[in-house]
């Protein structure tokens, strides 16, 4: 959780922070009653109160889980869980101050009609508990309902604000890059140069975006192929940026006597297997098809994906 909270742009880490002091206060609400001596039995406020701090902690890695790198902290439990944690005090009767993350975490799912129906189920327990618990003590339904309803929008709106803020800087960077490269087609000819160079400017881009990036050589290219072969390495860590939300990256170049090998894996499982011919990855792959090479992606689980370039090495014929 917090390799990927490092990874957000600082103002994406601001919005969570807010929200995160929001559910705070809801702890400390639920910790609070501990003292009192009116009402539930002392067991049940202590579940109440642990309950509320590990919904909380669950919810915190639910936002972070849609963030960008965040990919393998959603795990198919965890709003369910979430949501079990926030629900389950109305079992003896409590009014739960974390009952509002429990809606939170039912639309903040990536599948739409998962949302929908964890919402609707969500809402049928809340008739169902509603007069049976101390809940009808605060007012009626109507009032739950619309307090409910106004801190779910304010934890669902932050969190998509926070996703949000960092594909905006990731696009800055993306588009200043771009930028840098349409000045050098104006002014010096061809944007690709050294390998080592492009192997260098990758690796300041990534550090620049908090994207950890790993480059192994272990056989280099023969001299014909340098320039195709950093033309790969940029497109692939240019189109990484800009459609990925990864955190770690790792490119491997290799070779055999007949080929030469690129490979870009990242944990952001966005790199695409076949890109409009209008996108720099399309002149890419044409570029690979043209010297009689191939490219491919593949998707694995946990968020992983990787683009694998094979570049045919001619042999010289004798005269």
């Amino acid at each position: 959780m917090r390799t990927v909270l490092r990874a957000q742009a600082a103002e994406a880490r601001l919005v969570l922070g807010l929200c995160w002091a929001l559910l705070l206060l809801g702890v400390g609400s639920a910790w609070s009653q501990l003292g009192s001596a009116e009402g539930e039995p002392f067991a049940g406020r202590l579940a109440t109160a642990l309950l509320a701090s590990a919904g909380a902690v669950l919810f915190a890695r639910l936002q972070l889980s849609v963030s960008r790198g965040g990919a393998a902290l959603g795990r198919r439990w965890l709003a369910p869980l979430v949501m079990a944690t926030s629900l389950a005090p109305l079992l003896w009767g409590s009014a739960s101050p974390m009952l509002v993350v429990a809606w939170a975490a039912a639309l903040l799912q990536r599948d739409l009609r998962r949302s929908l129906v964890a919402s609707g189920l969500l809402l049928a327990v809340l008739v169902w508990v509603f007069p049976r618990s101390r809940l009808a003590a605060m007012g009626t339904f109507a009032d739950l309902f619309f307090e409910l309803l106004l801190y779910t929008v304010v934890l669902v709106t932050a969190t998509r604000l926070a996703v949000l803020l960092d594909e905006l800087r990731l696009t800055r960077e993306v588009l200043a890059r771009r930028r840098v490269d349409a000045e050098r087609e104006l002014t010096s000819g061809p944007v690709v140069t050294r390998l080592d160079e492009e192997l260098e400017t990758c690796r300041m881009l990534c550090e620049r975006v908090q994207i950890e990036l790993a480059v192994d050589v272990r056989r280099e290219p023969p001299g014909e192929q340098a320039a195709l072969v950093a033309q790969v390495v940029r497109e692939s860590v240019t189109d990484l940026l800009g459609h990925s939300r990864a955190t770690r990256c790792r490119i491997v170049l290799d070779r055999d006597d007949s080929a030469t090998v690129v490979t870009v894996t990242n944990d952001g499982s966005v790199l695409r297997e076949e890109p409009p011919a209008s996108r720099p990855a399309g002149q890419l792959a044409r570029a690979v098809v043209a010297a009689g090479g191939s490219i491919g992606t593949e998707h694995a689980s946990g968020g992983l994906a990787t683009r694998t370039v094979r570049l045919p090495i001619r042999s010289e014929v004798p005269a």
